[in-house]
C-alpha cells in the first residue's frame, strides 16, 4: 500500500510538473490558474502570479493543497480529451477492392458475304466500239476484273504483264475487263490504241458497285465461274506468271 502511494504521488508530482510547464508557455493558462487559486481561496499568493518564473510556479504548487488537487484533475481531464480526440480523429483506411483487369474480348473478323460483296456485280459498261455491256453477263466464265487509269504510273507498268496473261487464256472460258476509271473514256481508248493493247477496254456507265469503290488503283478482281471472288489484288503486280495462269485455266 505504501508503495502505491508513493506511486501516486510520483504520477500526480509529474502530471503538475507537465502542466505547470505548459503554464510557463502558455499565458491564458496562466490566468486560468490564477482565477482557480482565487476561487480556491488559497493563502499563499506571492505576488502576480504573471510576473511569477518557473520555480515560483512549482512552489505555489506544490504548497497549495487545494491546487495540487485542481490542478491533478485539469492534468487528467487534458490528458484523456488529448486521448480521445486523437482515437477519433484518428483516419480510417479506406477500404478498396481489387482492380481486376478485363482483357478485350478477341473476335474473328466476319466471313465476307458472297451476296453482298464477292458475287459478280451488276454494272453497266460501254465498249470500244461504244455499245453497252453489262457485267454480269460474264457469269459461268473466269472473271479477270482490272481497275485501272492512264494517269496511274502502276497501272500502265502493269497492263504488259495482264496482256501477256490474257493471249495465253481460252477466250471461251477466261474474260477480261480492264474498266478504265479516267474522267473521259476517249483518253483510255487513245491509249489502248497506242499501245497495242489486245484486251478489250471498258468504261462505266453508270455508278461503281460496292465492291469497286477502291480508295485507290490499280485493283485485279478474279472471279470464279459462280461469280466468287478467288482473287483480289490492291496495287500493281506481276500478272504474267504460271500461277495466275493455273488459276484461270484450271
Amino acid at each position: 500500500m505504501k508503495v502505491n502511494k508513493q506511486f501516486e504521488e510520483l504520477v500526480r508530482f509529474i502530471s503538475i510538473y507537465c502542466f505547470i510547464f505548459c503554464i510557463s508557455l502558455i499565458p491564458e493558462l496562466r490566468h486560468f490558474i490564477n482565477l482557480l487559486a482565487k476561487l480556491s481561496k488559497a493563502d499563499y499568493l506571492p505576488g502576480d502570479i504573471y510576473h511569477w518564473n518557473f520555480q515560483d510556479s512549482i512552489a505555489y504548487c506544490i504548497k497549495s493543497q487545494e491546487m495540487k488537487y485542481i490542478v491533478s484533475s485539469i492534468v487528467l481531464l487534458i490528458v484523456f480529451s488529448a486521448c480521445s480526440n486523437s482515437t477519433a480523429e484518428e483516419p480510417v483506411p479506406a477500404v478498396t477492392e481489387p482492380v481486376t483487369t478485363v482483357a478485350p474480348a478477341v473476335t474473328e473478323p466476319a466471313p465476307i458475304s458472297k451476296v453482298a460483296a464477292s458475287a459478280l456485280p451488276s454494272l453497266k459498261m460501254i465498249n470500244t466500239s461504244n455499245q453497252v455491256v453489262d457485267l454480269s453477263q460474264f457469269g459461268g466464265k473466269k472473271v479477270f476484273v482490272n481497275l485501272w487509269a492512264t494517269w496511274c504510273p502502276p497501272c500502265r507498268a502493269e497492263i504488259p504483264s495482264i496482256e501477256s496473261l490474257g493471249a495465253k487464256t481460252d477466250k471461251n472460258k477466261v474474260e477480261f475487263v480492264l474498266l478504265s476509271l479516267d474522267d473521259n473514256f476517249e483518253k483510255a481508248k487513245s491509249y489502248a490504241a497506242r499501245n497495242g493493247m489486245k484486251l478489250p477496254v471498258y468504261y462505266p456507265a453508270g455508278s461503281l458497285p460496292q465492291l469497286f469503290n477502291v480508295e485507290g488503283i490499280p485493283v485485279s478482281y478474279i472471279f470464279n465461274e459462280k461469280g466468287d471472288v478467288i482473287y483480289q489484288q490492291v496495287g500493281s503486280a506481276n500478272y504474267d506468271t504460271k500461277e495466275f495462269l493455273n488459276m484461270l485455266n484450271k
